[in-house]
């Protein structure tokens, strides 16, 4: 029996691999790379079955995406998880964003970012509902320093979708 053959098949079959890992791996950081900077919200639209309390929550916001602890090295780890600074209405708020490459989606999570006082605070209602807003899977596209944004799935509210519009800072 003739072992070589087989053992170029093998080779062949990893550089393949490797090769399309790689190509992931450039489109989803030049995926990452559109949406890394500061942003200012110009407009925002709440859809779908929305309550009274929730209708006029969001008045304005602005935000950073920070760089990633993403690199090809901890993609073994599947890690895409990326952090950002928030401000809604005027508040502060911490969050965490990734890129799901089978969804072509970003998935956000809004946290209240305490400044850790002793004791910590109780988040207010007003923080509750924005992070209730704006939680969740998102279609993100920037055409010319210009985001659309719209929300695919709420992550606590099913039946409401967010939807903004934000230019580059």
């Amino acid at each position: 029996m003739n072992i070589k053959p087989v053992i170029i098949a093998l080779l062949v079959s990893l550089i393949g691999l490797f090769s399309c890992q790689n190509t992931e791996e450039d489109m989803i950081e030049a995926e990452l790379d559109k949406v890394r900077t500061s942003w200012n919200i110009q407009s925002f639209e709440i859809s779908g079955n929305v309550p009274d309390s929730l209708k006029n929550v969001l008045k304005s916001g602005e935000f950073l995406f920070k760089e990633c602890k993403y690199s090809r090295k901890t993609r073994k780890t599947n890690t895409r998880r990326c952090t950002g600074d928030f401000f809604f209405n005027g508040e502060f708020f911490g969050g965490d964003y990734e890129y799901n490459s089978d969804t072509k989606n970003y998935i956000i999570a809004i946290y209240i970012k305490n400044q850790f006082p002793d004791p910590p605070k109780k988040p207010t209602p007003s923080q509750l509902k924005i992070i209730a807003l704006m939680s969740g899977e998102w279609s993100l596209s920037v055409v010319d320093k210009k985001m659309t944004a719209v929300q695919i799935k709420n992550s606590t509210l099913p039946e409401v979708k967010v939807g903004f519009v934000a230019t580059e800072k």
